[in-house]
């Protein structure tokens, strides 16, 4: 049996603190004189304000455990189930309870990789880049919708959910659009449920716990990407090949193969061959067991190799991002890692 996961609580501020400074923060008076109207909408806007706040921060990265059920409505009502497993900030598993045809599949999250165990036809994982930062760059365009009034907010009431008390947080756009309803927990910024609500007032989608454990028991191994890696692995690069050896893959290919030298424990795990036969390319992937960074190698138009020549270019770095133009080939680095691994890499295949 794998180790728990050893959670340093020491990271998160005490739910007590967090909660002082909030009542504190909104205690504070105003600076000019309101009716009572006016001052309760204001104290109800820095409260939704200071719940999202809190959302963004501490309920991204408190651990729990917890049953899910998510359903969308529509022509034919879709429902499942699922257990929702977060061991900190992007270290997220989900697990499907039903119904059966998706019984028993998993979406994991560790750092930018997101893997999908399929069972069906067969047992297979698929394999994407997670958004850098999704949730928290979305929650953070609310915010800022929220400041510039493209958004109105309201605390339209209380409920439990999973036995836990939580604040209702209603978002309407200034415009078209369907209403949001956020059931946020108080104490840990944790989202409980969320629904969408179209303009006719119906509700199209809607995902709540039914229960929630903020001290799981959580097993490393149910975080580790290789333990799904044991199955079948499908990428979801489009048109790609996999290639059983570099020299197969060479084989393919109209101009030569540069390796990179990347530090240790990363290793090339594929090998795929991308683009159509005529501008045929290779992609390395390579994997720490947590981490995948990709190198891409392939042919140019001799006009774009020409430019790319007189204008001197060098090579476009950015974190986790980097591409240049070299004797007509078009080279891509691209991972969750620093600007200053890319450069290095970079090196390794000048």
């Amino acid at each position: 049996m794998s180790a728990p996961i050893p959670i340093d609580r020491r990271q998160y501020p005490p739910i007590a603190l967090v909660a002082a400074i909030m009542s504190a923060w909104l205690a504070c008076a105003t600076a000019h004189a309101q009716t009572p109207a006016e001052l309760g909408r204001d104290l109800s806007v820095r409260e939704v304000r200071a719940l999202l706040r809190l959302h963004l921060t501490l309920g991204q990265r408190v651990p729990f455990m917890g049953e899910q059920t998510t359903r969308l409505m529509g022509d034919r009502t879709a429902a499942s189930t699922q257990i929702v497993k977060r061991a900190g900030k992007d270290r997220e598993r989900i697990e499907y309870l039903s119904p059966p045809n998706v019984r028993g599949e998993v979406i994991l999250r560790v750092g930018r990789r997101l893997l999908h165990l399929r069972r069906l036809p067969e047992p297979h994982v698929t394999e994407a880049e997670a958004p850098l930062d999704g949730a928290e760059m979305r929650l953070r365009a609310l915010l800022d919708s929220v400041m510039r009034g493209r958004v109105t907010v309201a605390l339209v009431g209380e409920q439990l959910v999973a036995a836990r008390r939580a604040k209702i947080v209603e978002i309407r756009p200034s415009g078209p659009g369907p209403v949001r309803r956020l059931w946020i927990d108080p104490e840990t910024g944790v989202r409980l449920r969320h629904e969408t609500v179209d303009a006719q007032g119906m509700v199209t989608s809607t995902s709540y716990f039914t229960a929630i454990d903020y001290q799981p028991n959580l097993s490393a191994r149910d975080f580790m990407p290789e333990a799904l890696e044991a199955l079948v692995r499908k990428t979801v690069l489009p048109g790609a090949v996999r290639a059983k050896s570099l020299t197969e893959a060479q084989g393919s290919l109209s101009f030569r193969i540069r390796v990179p030298e990347l530090p240790s424990p990363f290793e090339l795990t594929d090998i795929w061959l991308i683009g159509p036969k005529r501008a045929r390319g290779v992609t390395l992937q390579y994997s720490d067991g947590v981490n995948v960074v990709r190198v891409s190698q392939r042919k140019v138009s001799v006009g774009a190799a020409r430019a790319a020549m007189a204008a001197g270019r060098a090579p476009v770095i950015r974190q986790g991002f980097a591409y240049w133009i070299h004797d007509g080939v078009l080279y891509t680095v691209s991972g969750p890692v620093q600007a200053a691994f890319i450069r290095n890499v970079l090196r390794s295949l000048q």
